[in-house]
């Protein structure tokens, strides 16, 4: 008979015992047949290995605890999802991994290879129903960086904005791609955001390319409000995280952040639906008086953000309906 158990108190000294020197236990489990160290650990059972368990396979003592049989599972598929696979080392995090991964070198393959682990000295091999799916952003610029071993051993799908999310019921059958509003899309107020965001994409591909377009994700909260909330939500996705991304995009380059959002289609009876406004109240003579041999552009512009645009619904709808 074989019993296991776990360590619950400090050391002892019990002198009125033939085994003076203790440590209270929990016990765990009884197992009326012995079985073998050798089933959790490479090495012989001491007192040091009471105190300071070396050698244990983790893994292997939660089988051994359950008396469970292993499971068959190469029937089954899982997948492995790493988020952002590209900002990590690639070489470090996967490591001889990287060979591992291959359909011809995985278990049961004709090439299959396994490695030892260094410390717990099993082998590691990668089974032919494991997926590994990564997800990143290629408008980062450590996209460039890429292991080039990483490529070869995965297949890239494009992943652009998608329109079709940005409706009522996605599941009812509409043109996303009309320039013409349809009956299923989703509208805060009276602002069209699904034409809002072709728009936007539209102008930034053309400005600068295609990677750097605006996704969907953006919008996605305004989908579970309505009213007041939804116009709030709307406006603090346009002050906190469009405009800034786009002063990211083209560095400060006011003039293309006007362009993308329409700004320099609004005539100056419709300046109060400008994102960024030109400020024309600066006279150079007048604010830096006699400047003498220093060339200045009196026709500097100065750029300025609009608040009370954002709270205008026009602001928005003026983006995509601007001829």
């Amino acid at each position: 008979m074989i019993f296991q158990a776990i360590i619950v108190g400090e050391y002892f000294y019990d002198e009125n015992s033939d085994f003076k020197h203790k440590r209270k236990i929990k016990w765990l489990k009884k197992f009326t047949t012995s079985r073998s160290y050798s089933e959790i650990s490479d090495r012989y059972f001491t007192q040091v290995t009471l105190n300071r368990p070396k050698g244990v396979d983790k893994e292997n003592l939660l089988q051994y605890l359950s008396e469970k049989k292993t499971i068959d599972n190469t029937e089954k598929n899982y997948i492995l999802i790493i988020d952002e696979i590209n900002r990590g080392n690639i070489s470090k995090i996967f490591g001889e991994l990287i060979t591992l991964i291959e359909p011809s070198k995985r278990i049961g393959e004709d090439e299959e290879i396994k490695v030892k682990l260094p410390y717990s000295g099993n082998e590691l091999g990668v089974p032919s129903n494991l997926y590994i799916l990564g997800t990143m952003n290629t408008a980062d610029r450590s996209i460039a960086l890429m292991d080039t071993a990483l490529r070869r051993r995965f297949e890239f799908e494009e992943m652009m904005p998608d329109l079709a999310v940005l409706s009522k019921n996605a599941q009812k059958i509409v043109d996303f791609n009309s320039n013409e509003p349809q009956n299923n899309d989703l509208r805060v107020d009276k602002i069209n955001i699904r034409l809002l965001l072709k728009k936007i994409n539209q102008r930034i591909e053309y400005l600068y390319d295609r990677d750097h377009t605006i996704g969907h994700a953006y919008f996605m909260s305004l989908k579970g409000k309505d009213g007041d909330g939804a116009k709030t939500e709307l406006a603090n996705i346009f002050r906190n995280k469009v405009i800034p991304l786009l002063q990211e995009y083209f560095y400060d380059d006011w003039e293309k952040i006007r362009l993308v959002l329409g700004d320099n289609q609004k005539t100056r009876d419709n300046e109060e639906y400008q994102f960024v406004k030109i400020n024309n109240n600066y006279e150079v003579s007048k604010l830096f008086g006699s400047i003498g041999e220093v060339d200045l552009d009196d026709e500097q512009k100065v750029f300025e953000i609009n608040k009370d645009a954002f709270e205008k619904p026009e602001s928005y709808i003026q983006i995509y309906e601007t001829k």
